[in-house]
């Protein structure tokens, strides 16, 4: 190497080996391991835990007393619970298989399918000690066949998969600073929109809302989590501009306005699949608006280190809506 050479590599004009070839992404053991606690979180909430031991072995004998077969008495699955099981461990499946790496194609499947057993029996007893929820062999045969269907899929993705995110790592897509805070922000928005995650595919409840909200698309009542949904999307859409401008996309504002609206409108609309939600449009107007104040706060941000100013106005803001999601109803208490 010459002194020339080593001139422009120390200074950057020269790239090094390591900067032509990207390294190997986190961001499928991010989303892998976000995908597991997300299913933890949604399939133990409200988290009502009994220390009753009677009650954990009730819980057991009706699980084991309820096969997934089809018996006698009819078939004791209900299908779209089933669907909806095998579609929640399809994303564990998909991001568990692009994150082991370095093992055959069927070795990975398999380990894959493994752990989503191992993740869905340790739910399963999670919900023995819970008061509102009821551990099924059925769930667990369901959530085994989501897992290595997501693998499966992923596996004949992965040739494309694995160059989208090599492409987005060496793109900077990833590693921009504002990326994790962005993705958390998503999960948060996600998570308030769709909890209690009872996902039904029942047409006998699905038509009737419907028909519930074509008859009153504003579904409009009693202020309940209006502000902390309007919290959430603010974060979001400001993470959302700060890392869109992190990656140098132009027209950063007018793409992060589209993006967060469209979020918006559609985690209301997918509601429509949650049994304990009802869709509207009084709660998407009100995610919007804090998207588009969002939007607005990202343009402001100040590159670099935040001001003061800022940061304590973003931690009163989440403060706000913390206090405001504990608090709703504010029905006062009757007076003694």
């Amino acid at each position: 190497m010459t002194s020339a050479d080593l001139t422009r590599r120390t200074t950057g004009l020269y790239p090094s080996r390591r900067s032509v070839t990207p390294g190997r992404s986190r961001l499928p053991a991010l989303l892998w391991a976000s995908c597991a606690a997300f299913i933890v979180y949604g399939t133990t909430m409200p988290f009502s835990f009994t220390s009753d031991a009677n009650e954990w072995l009730r819980q057991l004998d009706r699980m084991l007393l309820n096969p997934p077969i089809v018996s006698g008495a009819g078939p004791s699955i209900s299908i779209p619970d089933f669907t909806s099981n095998v579609l929640l461990f399809l994303p564990f499946g998909a991001f568990g298989l692009w994150t082991c790496r370095r093992r055959s194609i069927a070795a990975r499947i398999a380990l894959v399918t493994g752990l989503g057993c191992v993740l869905s029996a340790g739910v399963e007893l999670l919900q023995l000690a819970t008061v509102d929820r009821t551990g099924s062999l059925s769930d667990l045969l369901a959530n085994g066949i989501g897992a290595c269907a997501g693998a499966v899929a992923a596996a004949l993705t992965g040739r494309s998969s694995a160059a989208f995110l090599r492409r987005a790592a060496s793109a900077g897509l990833t590693t921009a600073p504002s990326f994790f805070p962005l993705l958390v922000a998503a999960l948060l928005v996600c998570i308030g929109a769709w909890e209690p995650f009872d996902v039904t595919l029942d047409v006998g409840s699905l038509v009737p809302k419907l028909h519930a909200v074509l008859r009153d698309p504003w579904q409009g009542g009693p202020a309940r989590g209006e502000v902390l949904s309007l919290t959430g999307h603010f974060l979001f859409s400001s993470m959302l501009v700060v890392w869109l401008k992190d990656i140098g996309v132009a027209g950063a504002t007018r793409a992060a306005i589209v993006i967060s609206t469209v979020m918006a409108f559609g985690l209301e609309a997918g509601q429509w699949l949650v049994a304990g939600r009802m869709p509207g449009l009084h709660d998407a107007l009100m995610a919007a608006a804090g998207s588009l104040g969002g939007v607005a706060a990202g343009a402001a941000f100040p590159g670099g280190r935040p001001r003061p100013a800022w940061t304590g106005g973003l931690l009163l803001l989440t403060m706000i809506g913390a206090a405001t999601g504990q608090l709703s109803p504010f029905d006062r208490a009757p007076e003694m």
